[in-house]
């Protein structure tokens, strides 16, 4: 890209594309209307993004700008006191700036973070910045993701959304929300869908001063995650690492480790209610083990007291340091393979099979959407795997 470019429309990539910016290009989304042209087959607006495409690759240097302003007062006005103006309602629903769904192979790579050398910029995005959902062999790498913190929230950094096999890595972030997050899905619809994120390292973030970014794992997190790795990070941000499940979401946290981190605001753990009112006697609350914290000074003092709200009035194994803080074993699991859910538009096929702990809380209500007969009685996840192909 050369100079400014402006775009009244959405950028949909399918396959094998590669988007390039040249240095010092900009490309800015003016569009008030581009969250209406989005086909409704995709579930969530955006500005730039890939549906059951592989080997997607956005690179260079220069800067998007998803000109969230629009959004951002729209969106104030119809949701938030004073005034909550009707007439606005219909246009405050705030597009992704880059999205993915049922991708495999997708990269973001700038040119550097840094200084002395121009680099690849995403910012004022007009809800999350970059998520990638259903997506698979990820690598983001390399760039600065802004937005302005005394706006409206929302503006998160990276937020992996039912993903496997990511890396995500040297990446500047300063801006009004979460700056790396886990999520998998949302309340009911995920918990039955059980799509997880897994193996996944994040690593070399920097959140500065003047933002409110830092690590997070859910609040959506229905479908569950394992296998998460944060380390050598710096996040100096209002926020540091905050854990924030919700009973009514259900899922799982397994595998979730956090190393060489320097999480200066402090470790936030709690359990929320946000999901209880969006589906009738719904109570469950995640299972979560093999939570550790590595050369993380401000876990130290941590207690971890919310945990007595968690999936069997406890978590397993927890430790900082190598010390217990929880330190019950969670007992051997059992997996099943799922491959289709029964959606409100038929029988589909996930895009992966997807292995599921048998006592965790998803994919348990056949009278809900999203719910798919699993298959096998496995002894263990790795078991699970080599046969659900």
């Amino acid at each position: 890209m050369a100079g400014v470019m402006t775009r009244t429309a959405l950028l949909l990539i399918w396959i094998n594309i590669k988007l390039s910016s040249a240095v010092c290009g900009i490309l800015l989304w003016y569009s008030r209307l581009a969250a209406f042209l989005l086909p409704r087959l995709i579930t969530a607006y955006l500005q730039i993004g890939a549906y059951h495409a592989s080997n997607v690759t956005i690179t260079g240097s220069g800067v998007i700008d998803g000109q969230g302003q629009i959004w951002w007062e729209n969106c104030t006005k119809c949701h938030y006191p004073p005034g909550n103006d009707s007439t606005f309602c219909e246009v405050a629903s705030r597009p992704k700036l880059i999205e993915t769904q049922y991708v495999n192979g997708f990269r973001v790579l700038g040119s550097g973070i840094d200084s002395a050398r121009a680099t690849l910029t995403l910012q004022n995005s007009p809800f999350w910045t970059l998520t990638p959902s259903y997506t698979q062999n990820i690598h983001i790498s390399d760039l600065h993701i802004l937005a302005p913190i005394d706006r409206i929230g929302n503006t998160d950094g990276v937020n992996l959304d039912s993903c496997r096999n990511a890396l995500v890595e040297n990446i500047v972030i300063q801006n009004s929300d979460d700056g790396v997050c886990i999520k998998s899905g949302l309340n009911g619809f995920g918990l039955n869908l059980a799509v997880p994120t897994e193996d996944v390292v994040i690593r070399n973030i920097t959140c500065p001063k003047g933002g409110r970014g830092g690590f997070a794992i859910g609040s959506e997190m229905s479908g569950g995650m394992r296998n998460i790795t944060y380390k050598d990070s710096v996040l100096r941000g209002q926020r540091g690492i905050d854990i924030k499940p919700s009973v009514g979401r259900g899922g799982y946290i397994q595998d979730l480790t956090f190393q060489n981190v320097d999480a200066a605001p402090g470790i936030h753990f709690s359990m929320g209610d946000d999901g209880v009112p969006l589906m009738n006697g719904n109570h469950y609350v995640p299972l979560i083990s093999n939570m550790h914290f590595i050369g993380v000074p401000q876990a130290v003092s941590q207690r971890f007291d919310s945990c007595t709200k968690a999936n069997r009035s406890k978590c397993f194994n927890v430790t900082v340091d190598g010390k217990a803080i929880w330190p019950d074993i969670l007992p051997a699991q059992r997996f099943s393979c799922k491959q289709n859910a029964r959606t409100m538009f038929g029988t589909v096929a996930l895009p992966w099979p997807v292995c599921i702990p048998l006592d965790a809380p998803v994919n348990l209500r056949p009278d809900y959407p999203n719910y798919g007969v699993a298959i096998g009685n496995y002894s263990s996840l790795a078991e699970c795997k080599a046969r659900c192909k």
